[in-house]
């Protein structure tokens, strides 16, 4: 199994629901990976609050499972507000609470298993809204990465006054 697909006598698929969760990524073992919320958690929101001072969080891990990561330092760094990452971390769905902002690579897999990006059974089952959503990766100090949801290409937008798309993801 690779990228998200499913392997051989697996316990779950790509595009099954799960705890209210739609699956988008399984390991090797097929029993574990990463699950997209049913809906976005807000309409649009910035990447870091707007009065916030243009510095890094360091958000730099992108792959799998890095979007946690990411979003605990994004949090430690901007602290309460409404916010991309904190907005998807306070994201509850069925009594689960473990939620978070997707790393870029993570949002990518994302888009292209259950999203616009792919053909075939599972096109948009996960109702992605046409537009930009965050990542949890920065770009520089003022500039974090997006994906189009309608195409699955990446690019950057300005953190503070960007207003984009978020979908919180977690591991099971």
């Amino acid at each position: 199994m690779t990228n998200g697909t499913t392997a051989a006598g697996a316990k779950y698929k790509i595009g099954e629901q799960l705890d209210g969760g739609i699956i988008f990524y399984l390991d090797k073992s097929g029993e574990h990976g990463l699950m997209a919320a049913p809906v976005d958690p807000v309409e649009r929101t910035a990447w870091c609050p707007a009065k916030s001072p243009n510095v890094l969080a360091m958000t730099v891990r992108d792959g799998i499972g890095m979007g946690r990561y990411n979003t605990e330092k994004i949090i430690d760094k901007y602290g309460s507000g409404d916010y991309a990452a904190i907005l998807c971390a306070r994201y509850q769905l069925n009594g689960i609470g473990d939620w978070y902002l997707p790393s870029l690579y993570e949002l990518e897999l994302m888009i292209k298993t259950i999203g616009n990006g792919t053909n075939g059974p599972n096109r948009n089952i996960g109702k992605f809204s046409e537009g930009y959503y965050w990542s949890s990766n920065e770009k520089s100090d003022s500039e974090a990465f997006v994906v189009i949801s309608n195409n699955g290409a990446r690019m950057d937008l300005m953190k503070r006054s960007a207003e984009e798309r978020v979908r919180a993801i977690r591991a099971f």
